[in-house]
């Protein structure tokens, strides 16, 4: 939980911060050197409504506390695709050859890299999801879905699905992507979806793309295509979903 505050203190020596769950006492859990701003809580699973607030400190006494502010943490990250502990999509895998299969995409675990909260997709399949086959990690900003590779390491993470506010053409690893369509409404096995993102994503110097199909918001995507010569692969749909947002 990253949290803000003004500073209005000429001469504090240090700052005080007490955080408590809604409802319940509040208690010290830091103090911050003189002009800091900002603090990184890291709650890790205590998943609750908390309480924070904060006051200046010098030799001489203490200012007021501030007013409390009040967040709701649920070790969630919402955006363009809603990822919280433990959700999970599962999809059918309609291949060139052979028979089709189903392979789950779960939030695993989270990490911290520089007091943002990161998010351990593991994509598995076969019997009683035995067999790992993907793992990156996922988080929303502002600008969209972010994904960064496993493990994690100093580089920056690239824009993978820019939502709400986006250019309609920008690169990943490497890769071309375009956002297509805007808003279309599309059957998807027995479901109707509604206001779905379509992206391609362009391999560079092959013939192949894959298209993403986005429900932003409350579902994440729904449908993926491999695209070969301008021709359908490989066809990934949305079957079931466990969204805890």
């Amino acid at each position: 939980m990253r949290l803000t505050w003004t500073d209005n203190a000429l001469d504090e020596e240090q700052f005080e911060l007490q955080r408590g769950v809604f409802g319940q006492q509040l208690h010290t859990i830091d103090t911050v050197d003189a002009n800091t701003i900002e603090y990184v809580d890291t709650l890790g699973a205590n998943v609750d409504v908390f309480n924070y607030r904060v006051r200046a400190m010098n030799a001489h006494g203490n200012s007021g506390w501030s007013n409390v502010a009040e967040a709701d943490y649920r070790y969630c990250s919402n955006g363009a695709v809603p990822i919280c502990l433990a959700n999970l999509w599962i999809y059918e895998v309609d291949p060139p050859t052979g028979s089709n299969y189903e392979v789950r995409r779960r939030i695993a675990t989270v990490e911290y890299p520089d007091g943002v909260d990161y998010y351990l997709v593991v994509q598995d399949s076969g019997a009683g999801w035995g067999f790992t086959d993907t793992l990156y990690y996922w988080r929303n900003f502002e600008s969209g879905l972010y994904q960064d590779d496993f493990p994690l390491d100093d580089s920056p993470a690239e824009a993978l699905l820019r939502y709400p506010s986006s250019p309609s053409f920008w690169n990943f690893d490497g890769d071309s992507m375009l956002v297509t369509t805007s808003s279309i409404t599309i059957d998807v096995g027995d479901t109707t979806y509604t206001n779905v993102r379509v992206y391609q994503r362009f391999d560079r110097g092959t013939n192949r793309s894959l298209k993403y199909y986005l429900r932003p918001n409350d579902v994440g995507i729904i449908m993926e295509e491999q695209i070969i010569g301008g021709a359908v692969d490989t066809r990934r749909i949305l079957v079931s979903r466990d969204i805890r947002n």
